[in-house]
C-alpha cells in the first residue's frame, strides 16, 4: 500500500503512472475535460487500478486548482499592489524633482555669497589703500 501512495507524490509522477496504465495519452495536458474522463475511464475498470488512478487523477485535479487559484491570488495582489507602485512612482519623481530645485537654490546662494564675499573684499582693499595714501 506504501509503494501505491508513493507513486502518486507529485503531479509528475501521476501523470506518468496514467500514461503507463493507459489511461491518458502520452504527453497530453491533463486539464479538466482529459481528467474527467479517465475518471469516466476507470469507473469502468477493477477496483485496484480504480483507487490507485483515481488518486493519480486527484492528485492533477489538485494542482490544477491550485495552479488556478495562485494565479487569482497573484491577479488580485497586483490589482491592489499596482495604484501603490503608480503612486510611490509620481512620489520617487516628485522627490526627484525637488532635490534638484534644492540644488540649484543651494548652488545659487553659494554663489552669491562668494560674489558678495568677493565685493567686501574689494571694498575693504580699495579702503585700506585710500587710508594708506591719506595718512
Amino acid at each position: 500500500m506504501k509503494l501505491n501512495q508513493d507513486i502518486l507524490v507529485n503531479a509528475k509522477q501521476a501523470r506518468e503512472y496514467l500514461e503507463k496504465q493507459g489511461y491518458a495519452p502520452a504527453d497530453a495536458q491533463g486539464n479538466r475535460t482529459s481528467l474527467s474522463y479517465t475518471l469516466l475511464l476507470l469507473a469502468h475498470c477493477a477496483l485496484q487500478r480504480t483507487t490507485k488512478g483515481m488518486r493519480a487523477v486527484a492528485t492533477l485535479l489538485e494542482l490544477e486548482n491550485a495552479d488556478r487559484s495562485a494565479e487569482i491570488i497573484a491577479t488580485s495582489v497586483m490589482n491592489r499592489i499596482n495604484p501603490l507602485l503608480d503612486l510611490t512612482l509620481h512620489m520617487t519623481e516628485t522627490i526627484e524633482e525637488t532635490t534638484k530645485h534644492t540644488r540649484q537654490a543651494a548652488d545659487r546662494m553659494y554663489n552669491t555669497c562668494e560674489e558678495a564675499r568677493d565685493e567686501i573684499n574689494k571694498v575693504t582693499e580699495c579702503a585700506t589703500n585710500d587710508l594708506s595714501t591719506t595718512i
